[in-house]
C-alpha cells in the first residue's frame, strides 16, 4: 500500500505539474520495530489455539462481508484501506488455521506455525525492499527509464491494489473453509453443530449489520 500510494501521489504531482514532494525520509526507519511487532504476532498466534483462531477468522470475515453489502467498497476508498489494515492480524490467524487443517495427522503438524511465520517473513522482507527501492530511487529510475523494477510499476503500478484485495480475498476464502471445517470437527454430530452454528450465525450477523448501520 505504501508503494501504491507513493506511485500515485508521484504520478499525480508530473500530471499536474506540481513540484514533487520530498523523499519519505528512510524507509529503514523503524524497521526494528516492524521487526518487534511481527514477532509479537507471531508469539500471540503461538498462544491461541487453531479453534480460536478459527472462530477469529469466521468473525472477521463476517464483517468484511456485511460491511461490503451494506455500504460497498470502493476499490480506492478510505472503508478499503481500513479494511486491509484491520485484517492484519485476522489475516495471520487465516494462515495459520489452514496449514494446521492441511497438515492434520502429519507427523510434524505441529510446525504449522513455523512454516507460516517463515512464508509471512518472506513476503515481508520481499515488500521491505521494494520499498525500500521505491522510496529512495522511484523518482529518478521513472524518469531516466533504466530499472526494471521501476519501470515495471510505472506501468502496472496502478494495479497493486486491485491485485491485494484479490489475493486477500482468496487467502480469506481458503481460511473460511479450513476454519469451518476445524470448528466443526469439535462437535460430536451434526445436530450439536447446528445447535451452535444457527443462532451464533444469525445473532452475529444482525449485530454487525446494526453497527454498520450506525456508521
Amino acid at each position: 500500500m505504501r508503494v501504491y500510494y507513493f506511485i500515485q501521489t508521484h504520478s499525480d504531482s508530473d500530471t499536474e505539474g506540481k513540484p514533487r514532494s520530498s523523499s519519505p525520509g528512510n524507509p529503514l526507519r523503524g524497521s526494528w520495530g516492524t521487526a518487534l511487532q511481527f514477532w509479537s504476532v507471531v508469539t500471540l498466534l503461538s498462544l491461541v489455539g487453531s479453534r480460536v483462531s478459527s472462530l477469529i477468522v469466521l468473525e472477521f470475515s463476517l464483517r468484511a462481508v456485511s460491511a461490503w453489502a451494506s455500504a460497498g467498497l470502493d476499490a480506492n476508498g478510505r472503508d478499503l484501506d481500513l479494511l486491509f489494515v484491520q485484517c492484519q492480524f485476522s489475516l495471520g490467524c487465516g494462515l495459520t488455521c489452514t496449514l494446521v487443517f492441511l497438515h492434520q495427522g502429519a507427523p510434524h503438524s505441529f510446525l504449522s506455525l513455523l512454516l507460516a511465520a517463515a512464508l509471512s517473513w518472506a513476503l515481508a522482507s520481499v515488500s521491505h525492499s521494494l520499498w525500500s527501492h521505491v522510496a529512495r530511487l522511484y523518482p529518478l529510475h521513472s524518469t531516466d527509464r533504466y530499472c526494471g523494477k521501476c519501470i515495471t510499476l510505472l506501468t502496472s503500478g496502478h494495479t497493486i491494489l486491485a491485485s491485494l484485495q484479490r489475493a486477500t480475498v482468496l487467502v480469506f476464502a481458503l481460511a473460511t473453509v479450513a476454519s469451518t471445517a476445524t470448528v466443526y470437527d469439535h462437535f460430536l454430530s451434526q445436530k450439536d453443530a447446528l445447535k451452535f452454528w444457527t443462532p451464533l450465525t444469525l445473532c452475529y450477523a444482525m449485530l454487525v449489520v446494526y453497527i454498520q448501520g450506525d456508521y
